[in-house]
C-alpha cells in the first residue's frame, strides 16, 4: 500500500478482471481491514468506533480509532485515561472522544491473513450478486460454453465470466463429457446467492443448466424453425426420454402451412440439425388435433390404428391395431405407447386385433350368462368395449346412459349384481390370453401380455414415424392410413341406442 501508483493499477486490474466497480472493491477492502483491526486489538464487532478512509491521492487507507476520555479506564478498547491524553492535548476534557491513527504496518500475521480471507469472500459475494442480476432474466434461454471439469459426475461449464453446472440428472444419459468439449444447454435456474439455497451452495455455480429437459427441445426448435419463432406454428406438447426418443406435437394457425413440414425442413435439414445437437436422439413430429382420437392415432404412428374405444371419465383409450403392427405400436420396451400417452394425456391400452376379438367373444359369452341382459343390450355392451369386469364395476346410471333412455334403475342394478356374482364365481369365459396365463400360473393382464409379445419382436425400419402421424429427419408427407373406428364408452348413438333402449325397457317389463 506504500506505492500509490502500484495500488491504483492493482485496483483497476482487479476491477476489470472481476467485472466489479472500484467502489465495490474498496468497500470489500475496508470491511476486511475492519475485521483485521478488531482481531488485532480485541475489539467487539458492530461497535462504530473505527473509521477507515481511502486517500486516493496517496493511494492508501487511513484508519482512525475513536475512544472516550475518562478519569479511570475500565475498557481499554473503548476508553482512554484523561491523564494520558493531556500529555499531548491539554484542552481535552472528560467525556470527549478522540481519534487515534492506527498504522496498518503494525498488524500481526493472523490479522493480515484474516483480512485476505475477508477480501476474497466479499469480492466473491459481490460477484455472485452481479451474476444473479445478469442472468436471472435469461432463464429459459440456451447458453453455450466449454466443459471445464467433471466433478462427481456433474459437468462444470465455463461460460466466460462465470461457471455453470449440468448436474448428472440433467445430462443426456447417452452422452459423456470431457474438458474442452463445447456444449449447448438450457438455462434452467439461476440461484439467488442471498437465498437459503444460495448460502448453502456458496462454493458451487449459481447457474443450473439442463440438456435432458423437454424445454431444451422446445428452444432448439424455436431456433431452427422460423415459423415457430414467428408464432405461425406452435408447439402444443413434448414427451421425451432423453437420449432415446422425443415426440413433439405441433399445430399451425395458417391452414396453408403444414406444421410438420415446417419443422422437418427441406430434405429434413431443420430437424436433422436438432438430431445432431442431441447426438442422434430420435424425434417424432406429430400433428396436433383437437379430436382426441385422431391425436392419439397420430401420436402412435406409424402403427395403423383400426379402432379406438374411449372412456372420457377415466381418460383412457383401448387402441386396437393389426396383429403385425402390435410391436410397432407398443415400441421397444413400451417406449412408443408410453410417450404417446404422455404427449396426449390419455392412458392408452394397446391390443392386437385378434386379442381384442378374443376379448369381445369372451365378453359376449359371459354376458349371455346374465339372465337380466337381453341379446341386443349384450351386443351393445360388447360393441362399446365392456367386459365382465367393467360391467360389474359400472354404476346403474352408466348403464342407463349407455342405453340413452330413462330405463328401470332396478333392472340396471340387477344386471350389475349378476355380473358381479358371475365374476366372483370365476366360472365364465375368458379371452385366450387370460386362459393361457391361468394355465401357466401367470396373472399378467392382456395388456401386459401384448407388451411382452412386442418385446420379443425385433424393431424394423417400419418403426420410423412418417406421414401425417409423425415425421423424422428424413421423412414427411401425408398419411395414407384409414380413419380408425372410434367408440366412446358410455355414449351410444343412432339405431344402436334406440334398439338398446327398447330392449332394456322390454327387460324391465319382464322383470315386473
Amino acid at each position: 500500500m506504500r506505492d500509490a501508483q502500484d495500488f491504483k493499477r492493482t485496483l483497476e486490474l482487479l476491477s476489470k478482471e472481476r467485472g466489479l466497480s472500484k467502489n465495490e472493491i474498496l468497500e470489500s477492502l475496508i470491511a476486511a481491514l475492519k475485521s483485521a483491526i478488531r482481531k488485532e486489538y480485541g475489539l467487539e464487532k458492530g461497535e462504530d468506533y473505527l473509521e477507515i478512509r481511502y486517500n486516493e491521492s496517496k493511494g492508501e487507507f487511513e484508519v482512525i480509532r475513536y475512544r472516550e476520555v475518562v478519569e479511570e479506564v475500565v475498557d481499554p478498547s473503548r476508553e482512554v485515561a484523561l491523564s494520558e491524553v493531556r500529555k499531548t492535548d491539554p484542552d481535552v476534557e472528560i467525556g470527549d472522544e478522540i481519534g487515534e491513527r492506527i498504522q496498518l504496518e503494525g498488524l500481526g500475521r493472523i490479522a493480515a491473513h484474516l483480512a485476505k480471507q475477508v477480501i476474497r469472500q466479499r469480492i466473491r459475494d459481490i460477484e455472485r450478486l452481479h451474476i444473479y442480476d445478469e442472468y436471472k432474466g435469461r432463464v429459459g434461454e440456451i447458453v453455450q460454453g466449454t466443459i471445464r471439469r467433471i466433478d462427481r459426475r456433474d459437468a462444470i461449464v465455463d461460460l466466460g465470466r462465470t461457471e455453470a453446472i449440468i448436474q448428472y440428472k440433467d445430462q443426456i444419459p447417452s452422452e459423456s463429457y470431457k474438458p474442452g468439449d463445447r456444449v449447448k444447454a438450457y438455462l434452467k435456474e439461476v440461484i439467488d446467492p442471498e437465498s437459503p439455497e444460495g448460502r448453502k451452495r456458496i462454493n458451487m455455480p449459481q447457474l443450473v443448466l439442463s440438456r435432458a429437459c423437454e424445454e431444451f427441445i422446445v428452444k432448439l426448435f424455436e431456433r431452427e424453425v422460423p415459423e415457430i419463432s414467428e408464432g405461425v406454428v406452435r408447439i402444443v406438447g413434448v414427451a421425451r426420454e432423453p437420449g432415446q426418443r422425443t415426440k413433439i406435437a405441433v399445430a399451425s394457425s395458417d391452414p396453408n402451412i403444414d406444421p410438420v413440414g415446417a419443422c422437418v425442413g427441406m430434405r429434413g435439414s431443420r430437424v436433422q440439425n436438432i438430431v445432431s445437437e442431441l447426438k442422434g436422439e430420435r424425434i417424432d413430429i406429430v400433428p396436433y388435433s383437437e379430436n382426441a382420437v385422431r391425436f392419439v392415432c397420430n401420436a402412435l404412428a406409424p402403427a395403423e390404428v383400426l379402432k379406438v374405444i374411449m372412456d372420457e371419465d377415466s381418460r383412457s383409450m383401448d387402441v386396437i391395431v393389426a396383429d403385425d403392427k402390435l410391436a410397432q405400436a407398443i415400441g421397444t420396451r413400451g417406449q412408443n405407447v408410453r410417450l404417446a400417452s404422455e404427449l396426449t394425456g390419455w392412458d392408452l391400452h394397446i391390443y392386437s386385433e385378434s386379442s381384442y376379438r378374443s376379448r369381445q367373444e369372451a365378453a359376449s359369452r359371459a354376458f349371455a350368462a346374465i339372465e337380466s341382459l337381453s341379446d341386443t343390450a349384450r351386443d351393445l355392451l360388447v360393441k362399446m368395449g365392456y367386459t365382465l369386469e367393467s360391467l360389474a364395476s359400472a354404476s346403474p346410471e352408466e348403464i342407463l346412459d349407455l342405453a340413452g333412455i330413462d330405463a328401470d334403475v332396478e333392472l340396471a342394478k340387477r344386471i350389475i349384481e349378476e355380473a358381479a356374482e358371475l365374476l366372483k364365481s370365476g366360472n365364465y369365459p375368458k379371452p385366450k390370453e387370460a386362459e393361457a396365463a391361468e394355465a401357466t400360473g401367470d396373472q399378467e393382464s392382456v395388456g401386459s401380455a401384448a407388451a411382452a409379445a412386442a418385446e420379443k419382436e425385433p424393431a424394423t425400419d417400419a418403426d420410423v414415424p412418417q406421414g401425417e402421424a409423425s415425421a423424422t429427419a428424413k421423412e414427411s408427407g401425408e398419411s395414407g392410413g384409414p380413419e380408425p373406428e372410434s367408440e366412446a364408452a358410455g355414449a351410444a348413438s343412432g339405431a344402436d341406442a334406440e334398439e338398446g333402449a327398447a330392449d332394456l325397457e322390454r327387460d324391465a317389463e319382464q322383470g315386473e
